[in-house]
């Protein structure tokens, strides 16, 4: 069973730093570490990736302000015959037409498709046209990036969190904006950046677990067989909405999301390795490809952030959380 009775004991601390006047930045990453009740996410969330500043009072406006700059944006995009798109809106209403190129507009649809359909629906209303919104205009914003396959998933946790919010589309827009500038050369040609973390990967669980890597080597199982899609999608794939949250909720914590998703890895490989060890080839790639199908609980979430903790202080010559 999935219990949650640590993030309700958080609430009442959340409760008076958020409504202080300035928000310790540093409290909020400690109590969003290994997860944040559901109902303080919105404003952490808009805290912790600098959407907004620290200043309580100052929130509301910066909210419009980015709401009227976020419909500045699709106004400036659109090309269809829609004479004005209203800077008030709260969301876009529609979905709006922008000159892509016919590769990208097409995966961009191909893989908004494919989203379950619990996360395309609120109230019986479609909210395919925040996906597509979103996704074309960071396309637009960002040549190098364009549109990688699987970006469209990123944007599921945001909309669950924002999509009952008043200004919940602009805001949604401005957090994917904010991790995509984190892991830019995960999505920019040739994707780098998880190349890069997939050889920190193998190195890292080369000195932590001989006896894995060596079983991975015999078996001709190299990394990146799996740890690129994990990688590849930030992990939102890989577990099931109300396990990722907290995951998310804990990378967002620190001060390196890349070196979290490094070791969050390693953990995961340890806390599974029971299994892996008895698979063959076959096996160990379908069942490292389908984490999404496992029952976790809490506490093993718990457990890979803490070795995760553990090991990135030791391998890295910095602390990994500033608390």
């Amino acid at each position: 069973m999935f219990k949650q009775l640590d993030l309700l004991k958080k609430e009442a601390y959340l409760e008076r730093i958020l409504s202080e006047p300035k928000i310790d930045l540093k409290k909020v990453r400690q109590y969003a570490w290994c997860g944040l009740p559901n109902m303080y996410r919105n404003k952490v969330y808009r805290t912790l990736l600098n959407v907004c500043g620290l200043v309580n009072v100052e929130h509301q406006a910066q909210i419009i302000e980015l709401n009227k700059e976020y419909f500045k944006k699709l106004e400036k995009l659109d090309n269809t015959q829609f004479s004005h798109i209203k800077t008030d809106l709260y969301f876009s209403i529609k979905e709006y037409q922008v000159d892509l190129e016919p590769k990208i507009s097409k995966q961009i649809n191909i893989d908004v498709d494919r989203i379950p359909s619990e996360y395309l629906k609120y109230k019986n209303q479609s909210l395919i046209f925040i996906y597509k919104n979103i996704l074309r205009i960071v396309a637009i914003e960002n040549p190098d990036i364009g549109y990688v396959q699987g970006m469209a998933d990123l944007l599921i946790p945001f909309i669950d969190i924002y999509k009952n919010e008043y200004f919940g589309e602009s805001t949604i827009y401005f957090c994917f904006s904010k991790i995509l500038n984190k892991f830019h050369d995960f999505f920019i040609e040739g994707q780098p950046g998880i190349l890069e973390s997939i050889m920190k990967i193998e190195k890292v669980l080369k000195v932590i677990d001989p006896a894995l890597f060596k079983y991975f080597q015999t078996n001709g199982i190299e990394i990146h067989m799996f740890a690129f899609r994990w990688l590849n999608c930030l992990f939102v794939r890989e577990f099931k909405l109300q396990y990722y949250r907290i995951i998310l909720d804990s990378m967002l914590s620190t001060t390196d999301y890349k070196l979290f998703l490094i070791y969050f890895s390693i953990s995961i490989l340890q806390k599974i390795r029971g299994n892996l060890l008895k698979k063959n080839f076959d096996e160990a790639l379908l069942f490292l490809q389908k984490l999404n199908q496992m029952d976790w609980t809490y506490n093993d979430l718990k457990i890979m952030f803490a070795n995760a903790y553990v090991n990135v202080n030791i391998f890295e010559n910095k602390f990994y959380i500033d608390f």
